[in-house]
């Protein structure tokens, strides 16, 4: 099936050879692979198949995609007995970052009325698109590449928009709702549902995005640049952050590669357009020159991950060779193998109850 898929690239009317490689179950672009070369493809491929996902899958099968060239945006939709809401519309921000291609810049919260010819036609693609599939009920999270020849899917999840919640100060202060609060408005009050508009509503009641804490390599932390920090809470649209507890001094932090290894973000809200682009782009450029400064990662310590627990013990894991081709620490389980004797063999899921006070898992 790779050899077809590779064909069908190679004798298509593309100028040039790109194409994407990815687990068939998974989030957060884990495993998420931009090829430029049929030997690429085979080593993407090579390397997922047999392993587990952050999910804690098993990667049986492996998606072979046309690359697409243009804009990532976010359908979220509640349906009730075939009534589709768009809750709302968010446009990716995602690039190169030291060497990864696809990394969670940040996101911002659109309504159709700020590009209508796209985002009208988006929309129905989406509507066209659930329906196709047969779903009436529940929230889904779809994902629509804007390119030349108009929006093409890139999956459609049956799940609320996850990124732990994150989202949800935006959505409720633009919007006055979110996709959570329709959807339980679809279960149990009806009324409400109803009442919500088709699309997002227009005009917002405030614009907003939000900015990812990034790490440009592995390593130990031994400064936090706090004057940076209040910059970017000073900001005028800033609304609130969540930063992971690894980020402090002495703790080790894993570079960002993609949506799971990711290390927090910053909300921004505010009435006026403009100041919320401006705030974005002043955010981008301190996180970009570093909001801690940190040690590189020893040779011996690569993939390491020290734990605290709140009453001491202190316990050491290290990535089994066999599952090192994995890009994130969320949801893996059973091949962190430890370092101390007597330790003993602790599923990654058993020391999710301690991330608070160390590593964050």
């Amino acid at each position: 099936d790779v050899e077809a898929f590779i064909h069908t690239i190679e004798a298509s009317a593309a100028k040039r050879f790109k194409a994407v490689v990815k687990p068939v179950e998974g989030a957060g672009s884990d495993g998420v692979t931009i090829c430029n070369s049929a030997a690429e493809v085979r080593l993407a491929f090579g390397k997922l198949e047999g392993t587990k996902n952050i999910l804690g899958l098993d990667n049986y099968a492996v998606l072979c995609q046309e690359y697409l060239e243009g804009d990532e945006w976010v359908v979220d939709t509640v349906s009730r007995a075939g009534e589709h809401k768009v809750v709302a519309l968010w446009k990716y921000d995602k690039r190169d970052y030291h060497g990864s291609p696809v990394v969670y810049h940040g996101m911002r919260l659109h309504n159709v009325e700020a590009d209508e010819p796209l985002l009208r036609g988006m929309v129905a693609y989406v509507t066209a698109v659930l329906n196709a599939l047969g779903i009436t009920d529940g929230a889904m999270h779809s994902e629509i590449m804007a390119t030349a020849r108009g929006p093409v899917l890139v999956e459609v999840n049956c799940r609320l928009h996850g990124g732990e919640g994150i989202w949800l100060p935006i959505a409720e202060a633009c919007l006055g709702y979110t996709q959570v609060s329709a959807l339980c408005d679809s279960a149990f009050a009806q009324p409400a549902f109803a009442s919500l508009p088709a699309t997002p509503r227009s005009p917002l009641l405030k614009h907003g995005a939000w900015v990812t804490i990034r790490s440009p390599a592995d390593g130990t932390i031994t400064a936090v640049h706090h004057e940076k920090l209040a910059r970017i809470r000073a900001l005028p649209s800033f609304l609130g952050e969540y930063c992971a507890p690894c980020i402090k001094v002495g703790c080790r932090i894993r570079q960002t590669v993609d949506a799971t290894t990711v290390h927090g973000c910053f909300n921004l809200v505010h009435a006026d357009a403009a100041t919320l682009e401006a705030d974005y782009r002043v955010a981008q450029q301190l996180i970009d020159e570093g909001l801690f400064a940190f040690t590189p990662a020893a040779a011996g310590e690569k993939d390491v991950v020290r734990v605290e627990t709140p009453k001491g013990p202190r316990f050491s894991y290290q990535l089994s060779e066999q599952e090192q081709v994995q890009n994130s620490l969320w949801g893996l389980q059973h091949i962190w193998r430890p370092l101390e004797e007597n330790s003993g063999a602790v599923p990654l899921r058993k020391l999710r109850a301690v991330r608070r006070s160390g590593w964050r898992f």
